[in-house]
């Protein structure tokens, strides 16, 4: 069951962004891709394939029911989705990295060799593909995209003058562009099974919170009951684009001092998890001590601002074969 979980969440990860960083520089071309049949579109000057279309179509559209689909108006919005969640969660990358001129580096190829050679060796990976609607070599190339990624990301902050970690100005952002959070959590990770009682468990947690505990104080009772599958952190400065979308809004809606709901999402390695946070005041001793944790954050906001940039006006062509087809229809 935690196999067949995780490589489910796993699949549905490498649709978003996934942003890392390395320290390679020896650039090479992208190579050939698998075959993932003919070109549905373009995005950007970039051939997008039937199967990769297939796959985020298929994964947009299971959000809904039969029902709501017969409303027009669902059906635009989930046209547009589709579009807005291959560009900025995928082509993106390619575009830049075309604009740019780079490809995969040694390290990358040997990261997306790695992954894939892990993914291929459990035993259901092709039924868990087909769940995902998704293809190897879909799987193959949303890996190689996040990679991809990695590669633009340390070549702009090495090479573009726009990406300067200068202290001052860091500070300075803190100080003044409203774009900068803090907050405590408790994580509570598990395998799927129990999930009620765990979730009780945490808003047994959150009513002490509210009852004038503190957040480390009464997640105690959690660390007795979940000794391997919790953890407590003090995140005390994170800057937008950091956290996933559900925790940074989270965060945002609350006053300091304010405590969330219990938050149902998964970590990394796409493991279900329950999260609860509060919000805290910025401190100015956390940033110093932490400076380098900081940087890299306002550098990874950087690039999720210069992304947008670059996502803006861009040309999106369905092919000939295809123009008059609705792209909900695919099959």
């Amino acid at each position: 069951m935690v196999k067949k979980n995780r490589i489910r969440r796993v699949i549905a990860l490498l649709l978003a962004v996934v942003m890392l960083v390395s320290v390679t520089a020896v650039f090479s071309s992208c190579g050939d891709k698998k075959s993932m049949g003919p070109t549905y579109m373009t995005i950007g000057g970039i051939d997008v394939p039937y199967d990769m279309v297939y796959c985020f179509v298929k994964q947009e559209l299971a959000a809904y029911t039969e029902e709501e689909l017969k409303d027009e108006n669902i059906r635009a919005k989930a046209r547009e989705n589709i579009i807005n969640n291959l560009i900025e969660k995928h082509y993106i990358v390619r575009v830049i990295a075309k604009e740019l001129d780079l490809g995969l580096t040694e390290d990358a190829r040997a990261n997306i060799n790695a992954t894939m050679e892990a993914y291929r060796a459990f035993d259901d990976y092709d039924s868990m593909l087909n769940e995902m609607f998704a293809t190897d070599a879909v799987t193959e190339e949303l890996v190689t995209v996040s990679e991809l990624d990695t590669v633009v990301y340390d070549f702009l902050c090495a090479f573009d003058e726009r990406f300067d970690d200068n202290p001052d100005k860091i500070l300075a952002d803190i100080a003044e562009s409203g774009k900068w959070y803090a907050a405590e959590y408790l994580v509570l990770e598990y395998d799927g099974v129990n999930h009620d009682a765990r979730k009780a468990d945490m808003e047994i947690v959150k009513n002490e919170v509210l009852g004038g505990k503190s957040l480390k104080e009464a997640s105690s009772r959690i660390q007795q009951l979940y000794k391997t599958e919790y953890r407590y952190a003090l995140d005390a400065c994170f800057t937008e684009s950091i956290y996933p979308e559900e925790m940074e809004n989270a965060v945002k809606a609350l006053e300091i001092g304010g405590v969330s709901e219990v938050i149902d999402t998964y970590n990394s390695d796409g493991y279900p998890s329950l999260i609860l946070l509060r919000r805290v005041a910025i401190s100015d001793d956390y940033v110093e001590k932490n400076f380098d944790t900081v940087k890299a954050y306002y550098l990874v906001r950087l690039y999720e601002e210069y992304r947008k940039e670059k996502m803006k006006d861009l040309e999106v062509v369905i092919a000939d074969e295809y123009r008059n087809n609705d792209i909900l229809d695919i099959k």
